[in-house]
């Protein structure tokens, strides 16, 4: 079923400064939390993963669909300098609560916020530098509303909502198709530190089909006794 309003779908990746020993290697943190002791890092090529998303944004009822930079909630920052609009739809919300006057746009209040709150995270994970992929997807009720507020204008489809179940429960997921030619824009596949890291490069060599760039983390795998 689809929802009615807006749903919210995020994509996490770090990055890192190009030369830097985490850009090289892996950051050491990702690799204990998330490999499980053999898993491989896979680089995009930023660019072409934007052509998609602007070619699919085109055709998909997608409020928001876009890369985007982790803000880090620390003591610096500054919700009206970095979110200026959600603090002027705040505002305009609460005076017209106040003055009981009827709020135009109402969809865009909730736009603002969940793309606020799809991007700040809190410090202790700064080390990351994380970049999303950030997508609103619009519900079969909203894009009604925008059809009938702008008749003739060409919205795209409603998106796709699929689920599968993981060990942590039920997953609801957004598929963003790749090219044509069915390949990711791969650039490099990293093999992670594990005692298996010879066998698991290979592995990887063979499937890449010399399409993209494989190599070994130098980053030490530490076993507890």
């Amino acid at each position: 079923s689809h929802i009615t309003c807006l749903d919210a779908f995020i994509l996490s990746f770090c990055s890192h400064d190009t030369g830097t020993y985490e850009e090289k290697n892996g950051l050491l943190s990702q690799w204990r939390a998330y490999s499980g002791g053999g898993g491989y890092r896979i680089t995009f090529d930023t660019k072409e993963l934007a052509k998609t998303l602007s070619k699919e944004i085109n055709e998909k009822f997608f409020v928001t669909l876009g890369i985007r930079q982790v803000v880090y909630a620390d003591g610096g920052m500054e919700i009206e300098r970095i979110f200026p609009e959600l603090v002027r739809t705040i505002s305009i919300y609460i005076r017209s609560s106040l003055l009981g006057i009827p709020v135009e746009n109402e969809g865009n209040g909730v736009r603002d916020l969940l793309e606020a709150a799809t991007t700040i995270k809190h410090q202790a994970f700064r080390e990351e530098q994380e970049v999303r992929i950030v997508a609103l997807a619009g519900g079969i009720d909203l894009l009604k509303e925008n059809q009938k507020m702008s008749p003739g204008h060409n919205f795209g489809k409603v998106v796709q909502i699929h689920v599968r179940q993981t060990k942590r429960g039920t997953l609801r997921y957004v598929a963003v198709p790749h090219k044509a030619t069915g390949m990711l824009p791969i650039t490099e596949v990293l093999v992670g530190p594990s005692v298996d890291q010879n066998s698991n490069y290979e592995n990887a060599r063979r499937l890449s089909g010399g399409r993209f760039r494989v190599e070994r983390s130098d980053t030490p795998l530490i076993v507890s006794e």
